[in-house]
């Protein structure tokens, strides 16, 4: 029986171990966390992505963690409203979207793979040696075992890139991303997400409810950034960065103390020039990171797991052929999610005041039908390989 390694438990190397499973692969998922937490931003799946949870049987788990709404409400930083696009249009013309937090997603994987496949929680990969034959790991719960593939699963800074692909393929974006959950009298319209643009600047509220919402924040750099990931710091950065912001936005981040969820990271893409070597793969955002810029980072895990789950299941004597299969399946994928996130980059963390005028005159005046076709070409990327 083949015997495979994933380092980390996230969307990617759950997606894998329960693929992997149902072909009769035995699966280790090492996951560094000691425990699993029900915490997360909000995601929008869209595409192949609703299509591979579908594939693995998950939908309606994850249709009924979804937060329904109505549409998103595009504003000028003070209020202004530019558009209205309903949602029930994007998920029809998108190939579907399901909106919910990451840890909705990752909660109904967790509990499809929970008593068929190994989950060591609080364990990591601390050494490894790469044969033509099997790969040697020593993990740190102190075993030493023998595996026929390794699969890095673990994240943007992902230790196992780092060992076997070496360093230097992470690229900054030049900006930050931050999203929150936060107990306010928001005064929101439940119905919407409000989006409220400025220069370099995009905040987005999600009524969750009529006294919580998540916020999430995209700061272009150039200017001062939060002192710490405290909540208190963050509170104070978002107040300062942000005064100019419409009111709903200011009586929220006026909201965020000690019991709100946060969560900032610098917006940075992963770009190595390989994602296999030998009996080593990366998937998601270890080997392909699209950033939250490209609103894929998720579907593009899902579709990983799928592709390298197929690969190996077609070739099961040759373990280097089906991850370099896997690796032509995906690349394609995650290039041109990639792409998506440059262009999306100018748009939010763009400071040009002429730059920002013409998005939002484009943004008032663009017919829905041409929102929509940009929007398609925005997410479809798994038009350029996707699963059978």
């Amino acid at each position: 029986m083949m015997r495979v390694l994933v380092s980390g438990g996230g969307i990617a190397g759950l997606s894998l171990g329960l693929l992997l499973e149902r072909r009769g692969v035995e699966v280790v998922i090492a996951e560094r966390a000691r425990r699993l937490e029900p915490l997360g931003h909000y995601i929008g799946l869209k595409g192949n992505g609703v299509r591979t949870v579908e594939r693995m049987g998950l939908l309606d788990a994850c249709r009924a963690r979804e937060q329904r709404l109505d549409g998103v409400r595009f504003h000028t930083r003070s209020g202004r409203l530019l558009r209205e696009n309903r949602a029930t249009r994007l998920e029809r013309e998108l190939g579907g979207v399901l909106f919910f937090r990451r840890a909705d997603l990752h909660a109904a994987l967790h509990e499809a793979v929970s008593g068929k496949v190994e989950l060591r929680l609080g364990t990591e990969v601390q050494a490894l040696e790469a044969g033509p034959e099997r790969v040697e790991v020593r993990l740190s719960d102190g075993r030493s075992e023998a595996f026929d593939a390794l699969i890095g699963a673990d994240g943007v800074r992902s230790p196992t890139r780092a060992r076997v692909f070496g360093s230097g393929h992470e690229v900054p974006l030049g900006g930050r991303y931050i999203a929150l959950t936060v107990e306010v009298d928001h005064g929101l319209d439940p119905r919407f997400v409000a989006a409220y643009l400025g220069r370099g600047q995009m905040v987005g509220l999600i009524p969750i409810g009529p006294r919580v919402a998540s916020p999430f924040v995209y700061h272009a750099d150039g200017g001062e950034q939060p002192a710490s990931r405290s909540a208190a710091d963050v509170r104070d950065f978002l107040l300062r960065a942000c005064r100019d912001f419409d009111a709903p936005v200011r009586r929220t981040f006026e909201a965020i103390d000690a019991s709100s969820y946060v969560f900032t990271d610098a917006i940075t893409m992963v770009r190595p020039p390989r994602l296999v070597k030998g009996r080593v793969a990366l998937l998601g955002d270890a080997g392909a990171c699209p950033t939250f810029l490209s609103g894929m980072g998720s579907a593009l895990a899902l579709q990983g797991a799928y592709h390298l789950a197929r690969a190996l299941e077609e070739h099961p004597g040759d373990v280097p052929a089906a991850l370099l299969r896997y690796e032509a399946g995906i690349r394609p994928i995650a290039a041109r999610y990639q792409q998506s996130a440059w262009k999306m980059r100018g748009f939010v963390l763009g400071r040009s005041r002429v730059r920002a005028a013409v998005r939002d005159a484009a943004l008032a005046w663009m017919p829905d039908r041409l929102f929509v076709r940009e929007a398609q070409r925005f997410y479809a990327a798994e038009s350029a390989a996707s699963p059978a």
